[in-house]
This record gives structure tokens, C-alpha cells and sequence, in this order.
């Protein structure tokens, strides 16, 4: 997009942008160096895989019920809650040296991310919706994607500085980040919230979002889809570092060169994503970055020399990159408005425990086999997806 064309975009669209890269910023921050630093306080790498247990298990029981919270308090109020509540676990992690103030810590970072999940995203499409200006979001939401890809970069040469002087600081500087994102959002947003101003009960509001995602077909075969496809790319994350230096031995120090092409085609795939929405349908574009993260997984299980692995990493990011501004737009299209946050938080919250059992079930994969073949396997969960979505489009 253009210089001039983001000058042009509305308010709503740039109070999104900005409030997604502080955010994202703050949480990126801590990336390249949290299980270094809970190493350096002693912590073992049992009560670290605990530690991660916790924070998955957590957000997925908080993660549904925030999303009610968002439609019926408010969408603003509810967001900016979990900006704060997150940067003071970020805060407390950085002056913890314990494993119950870490567990604590885990507690707040996920009670923060469910308040998040979804709060920003309804607050936007729907603020957008309210003046008529949805079709402005088929470009922005690639923007999102790319701002998050480019605070990830910038997260880690900003960590490499502060861990020159303690490796806490990154955790303190996030909850600083945190902190001026909550002052900043008080003063910019506006409150909109999913029922109106009605008085119905929380309970009836998570009621009424299970009802919908159900009996609104097309809605729930999205959801599956997206969560049936989160199996399988929990696998990549798990398992691409592996097959470069154990399958196709490659020294561990150019897994950065190969991150770098990631991101690289991350960006790629964000800003083909919003070209493409301006020309075809979110079902189109879905498919097809679903297809490319396809013939990466196919081309990763027969890759037999370091260039050709490497094209699939790009071919993966590409695709990756694309898949979340178009299923986001397709996605919000389709959810009620006095429902958008219970239903974005549900996605949220089946994603989280697809995350967490595909995390044990890669586990199990690349122990029991080996890594090439990882990737064949989870081919299945992807062609399963295409086909969910097919079905949603038709239904």
C-alpha cells in the first residue's frame, strides 16, 4: 500500500495499526531470550515445559469467557484491560526468580492475552461496519500481519541491546511498552461493544456465540477448519530448526539466515494478501495460501538438499503470510456483530488447545519417525482444512 493511500486510511484503521505494533512490540520483546532467562534463575527444562503447560491450559479456560466480557462491557474497555494485565505479568516475570512467581506470571501473560484476543479486532471491524468502510479492512488486515512480522525483527535487535545489560530488562521493557499502549489506547479508542447496550447476562452471550458458530454452518466449518489446520502448522514451528541440522545437516548458526527468508516471506505473503483481496474473494485467496502451505509441507517431506528446503521455507511463509488477512476478512464477515468477540475468542480458544495437544503430537511424531516424514503425515490435516473451507463457501 502506498504512502499516500495510508494517509487516506480512517481513523479506526489507524488506531489499529498503531495499537498492534506497540503491542506487539512488547510481546515479541521477550522471544529470543525466555527460555535463556529461565535457565539463568535455574529453572529445568521440566518446569519450563510446565511453565508452558500452564499459560496454554489457562488461556484456553479464560479465552472463550473474555470474549462475552468484550461483547457485553466493552470492547475497548475489555482490550486495554488485557494490555495491562499482560505487561504487569511481563513485569513480574522480570523480577521473579521462583517458579510459583513464574507459574504466577504465566497466569496473568494468558488472563492478558484472552482479555486481547479478539477485543481489537471486533472493536475494529465493527467500528469500521458502523460507517460503512469494511472494504478498507481487506488492506489493513495485511498491514496487521506485517506490522507483527516487522515488531518481531525489531523485538530482537531491541532484546540483543538490553540483555548486554541484564537479561531481565527485555521482560521490564515490555511491561513498560504495555503500559504506554494502555495510556495511548484510553485516550484514541472509542467504546462499541456486541449487544448494544442490552442487559443480557454473560452466560447468555456465550450461549448465544456457541449458538451461532453451530447452527450458522458456514461459520462452523470455518472454525474447524482453522483449528484442524493449527495442528498442522504447530508441526513447523516445532520441527524446522530440526530438519535443517539434524536431516540435512546444517550448522545451527544459519538458522538465522533462514528465519530471515521466513520473515521475508511473511511480508510477502501480507502484502500479496491484501492485492489479491481487492481483485478475488477471501475464499480464493484462503485456498490458495492454504495450497502453497501445502506444497511446502509436501516439498519439505522430500527435500533431499538445503536449496530446495529453503524454497519450501519461503513457500510455507508465503502462504502463511496470505492466510491470516484472508481468513480474518472472511471470517468477520460472516460472525453477527453481537457476537464478534465471543466467536473470535472461541476461535482463539480451539486454536490453543489444537496448540497445545499438536505440540505433544509432533513430539511423538519426530520422535517416533523421523522429521520428513512429520510433514507427509500432517499433509492430511491440511487437505482436510481446504475441504472444510470449500464446504463453508458452498454451505
Amino acid at each position: 500500500m502506498p504512502i499516500r493511500d495510508l494517509a487516506n486510511l480512517s481513523r479506526y484503521s489507524k488506531i489499529t495499526l498503531f495499537l498492534v505494533t506497540i503491542v506487539s512490540l512488547g510481546k515479541s520483546i521477550i522471544d529470543p531470550i525466555y527460555i535463556a532467562f529461565l535457565a539463568s534463575r535455574t529453572v529445568s527444562k521440566e518446569q519450563i515445559g510446565l511453565l508452558l503447560t500452564i499459560y496454554f491450559v489457562c488461556l484456553s479456560i479464560f479465552d472463550f469467557p473474555t470474549g462475552a466480557i468484550a461483547d457485553k462491557w466493552g470492547r475497548k474497555k475489555t482490550y486495554l484491560s488485557g494490555v495491562g494485565i499482560y505487561g504487569c505479568g511481563l513485569v513480574l516475570y522480570g523480577t521473579s526468580t521462583k517458579f510459583g512467581l513464574f507459574a504466577i506470571s504465566e497466569i496473568l501473560l494468558a488472563l492478558g492475552s484472552a482479555f486481547m484476543s479478539g477485543s481489537l479486532i471486533a472493536w475494529y471491524y465493527s467500528s469500521l461496519k458502523e460507517h460503512r468502510l469494511t472494504e478498507e479492512a481487506k488492506s489493513v488486515f495485511g498491514l496487521i500481519n506485517a506490522s507483527r512480522t516487522v515488531c518481531g525483527v525489531l523485538a530482537g535487535l531491541l532484546a540483543y541491546q538490553l540483555v548486554s545489560f541484564d537479561i531481565a530488562y527485555p521482560f521490564l521493557m515490555g511491561g513498560i511498552i504495555m503500559f504506554i499502549a494502555v495510556g495511548s489506547g484510553l485516550v484514541v479508542m472509542e467504546e462499541n461493544r456486541g449487544n448494544n447496550g442490552k442487559n443480557t447476562s454473560f452466560y447468555n452471550i456465550m450461549k448465544n456465540a456457541l449458538r451461532v458458530s453451530i447452527y450458522k454452518k458456514n461459520l462452523l466449518y470455518l472454525l474447524l477448519g482453522d483449528a484442524i489446520l493449527s495442528l498442522a502448522l504447530i508441526y513447523y514451528i516445532y520441527s524446522w530448526q530440526l530438519l535443517f541440522t539434524d536431516e540435512l545437516d546444517i550448522p545451527a548458526r544459519m538458522l538465522g539466515i533462514l528465519y530471515i527468508i521466513g520473515i521475508f516471506g511473511s511480508l510477502f505473503g501480507n502484502f500479496l494478501s491484501g492485492l489479491l483481496l481487492k481483485k478475488s474473494t477471501s475464499f480464493k485467496v484462503s485456498i490458495l495460501s492454504q495450497s502453497l502451505i501445502l506444497a511446502a509441507y509436501i516439498g519439505f517431506a522430500l527435500s533431499q538438499s538445503f536449496m530446495f528446503a529453503i524454497l519450501c521455507v519461503f513457500i510455507y511463509n508465503v502462504g502463511f503470510g496470505t492466510y491470516g488477512p484472508a481468513f480474518s476478512i472472511w471470517f468477520n464477515e460472516i460472525i453477527p456483530d453481537e457476537a464478534r468477540s465471543s466467536v473470535l475468542s472461541l476461535n482463539s480458544s480451539l486454536a490453543s488447545i489444537v496448540a497445545a495437544a499438536g505440540s505433544s503430537f509432533s513430539g511423538l511424531i519426530a520422535a517416533s519417525y523421523d522429521i520428513r516424514f512429520g510433514f507427509l503425515v500432517l499433509t492430511v490435516p491440511i487437505v482436510s482444512a481446504i475441504m472444510l473451507f470449500y464446504i463453508s463457501n458452498i454451505s
